[in-house]
């Protein structure tokens, strides 16, 4: 009888566990429905919400095109303009040491100044790598002025690439020694190129701007350096936007100052001359130094609203010839590389091989180095300058009209070893805009 009891009680717990299991199913299926659900309601949401962004920002796109500016897709943030077919076969004949081609294509541009400056920088970024096909030219034509405008400039990208575009405070003191020292000998250049120059050619004093910005001339030194611009181009567009980078507070200046100078400027341009953006590009200059300015307001107070409104048709920036992009100008001179040209290509050119990173390089533009050639993939002779190695061959570092020009011997190899090296020192602390 005791045995029937226990059987019974077996069968009763063994039912209620199957009971309870059924029980447990049947729930997580209902749970797994209800999941489904939900996750799919979550999707048709999440796809309501993309086709409201994508739509708005369809009408956002419309309404910057309205305006006459370049449909975003169509934007090439890699080159400052459309490259020509003269610049790229004259680049393709430098790089293969014809410095003729070189000479050729950059006094094409005669006495169009914003043009001779615009074929001056592809040159000097060229020779700022492998300065050979510049030495030869240099030999060959000791006294063209057009040489020692390139040799110029060259110093002057040799300088900023070692000093990098990191914020002071991520920058060593090794970094800062060189970097004078290179601009000091490019301000040498400058004038040089000042004094084999045209008359009317203002492009050597441009060259001035960015050494000015280095070494930090008084505003009465900047002034007067200014007026031997002004005096040869008085709107020369791409000689104000390095202006306004010494005006502005990150740099000489402050915004006041920049923006009294942007609407001086603005005052004498004419009807659809970019020049009249400059209060504009004060306006986002300052945005972008205070980190505490935000922009959905601050462009909407009654002063920036003024310049940020659509223009009367007789006042729209239009389109220029030549190839120029006049839709939109370059919001911060030539140091960051934005522009708003029309891509002519949608590939680019990359470095092959293993890479590390250059520390006098640090900031929104890299060098990258590659590992097994020793050198920097965009300025061989900015690493050598920090390597102080002394070399008779391409890249090396100084100037002297037809001398050899040994590399920085007395300048030491900064903390962290060689800079082209995979195990170079990096800065701890990440990077950020200069000041």
């Amino acid at each position: 009888m005791i045995g029937l009891y226990i059987l019974g009680a077996m069968l009763l717990f063994g039912a209620f566990k199957l009971l309870r299991g059924v029980y447990y199913i049947r729930k997580a299926k209902r749970l797994e429905a209800e999941v489904t659900a939900i996750e799919a309601r979550t999707e048709a949401l999440n796809a309501e919400t993309a086709g409201i962004k994508s739509e708005r920002k369809a009408q956002q796109a419309a309404a910057v095109v309205a305006l006459g500016f370049v449909p975003e897709a169509e934007l090439d943030t890699d080159n400052a303009r459309p490259v020509s077919p003269e610049q790229t076969a004259a680049v393709a004949a430098v790089k293969a040491g014809d410095w003729e081609a070189g000479a050729a294509y950059l006094d094409a541009a005669g006495q169009d100044w914003e043009e001779r400056w615009q074929r001056l920088r592809p040159l000097s970024e060229l020779a700022a790598e492998d300065d050979a096909w510049l030495l030869a030219w240099r030999r060959a034509r000791p006294s063209d002025p057009s040489a020692a405008l390139v040799n110029a400039d060259t110093g002057v990208l040799v300088a900023w690439n070692v000093r990098g575009s990191a914020r002071a405070s991520h920058t060593t003191q090794e970094q800062f020694r060189i970097f004078r020292e290179l601009l000091l000998k490019a301000q040498e250049q400058a004038r040089e190129a000042q004094r084999l120059a045209d008359p009317a050619d203002p492009v050597p004093y441009m060259v001035e701007q960015s050494i000015s910005q280095g070494l930090g001339y008084s505003h009465e030194e900047y002034r007067q350096l200014w007026s031997q611009i002004v005096e040869r181009d008085p709107k020369n567009l791409s000689a104000h936007t390095s202006a306004m980078q010494y005006w502005s507070q990150k740099w000489r200046g402050s915004h006041e100052l920049a923006l009294a100078f942007a609407h001086e400027c603005a005052a004498k341009a004419e009807p659809g001359e970019l020049l009249s953006l400059l209060p504009l590009i004060a306006y986002v200059e300052q945005e972008l130094h205070e980190s505490d300015l935000k922009p959905e307001t601050f462009f909407k107070e009654p002063e920036a609203r003024r310049w940020r409104a659509p223009w009367p048709t007789s006042r729209r920036p239009t389109r220029t010839t030549g190839g120029r992009s006049g839709c939109a100008t370059c919001w911060r001179g030539s140091c960051s590389g934005r522009t708003g040209t029309r891509r002519r290509s949608s590939s680019s050119a990359t470095s092959t091989g293993t890479s590390g990173r250059c520390p006098g390089t640090t900031g929104r533009r890299r060098a990258t180095c590659t590992r097994g050639t020793g050198r920097c993939a965009r300025s061989r002779r900015a690493c050598e300058a920090l390597n102080g190695a002394g070399r008779s061959g391409p890249g090396r570092v100084g100037a002297g009209r037809g001398e050899s020009r040994p590399a920085l011997r007395a300048l030491s190899l900064p903390q962290g070893g060689n800079p082209c090296s995979r195990t170079a020192a990096r800065p701890s602390s990440p990077p950020a805009r200069r000041p």
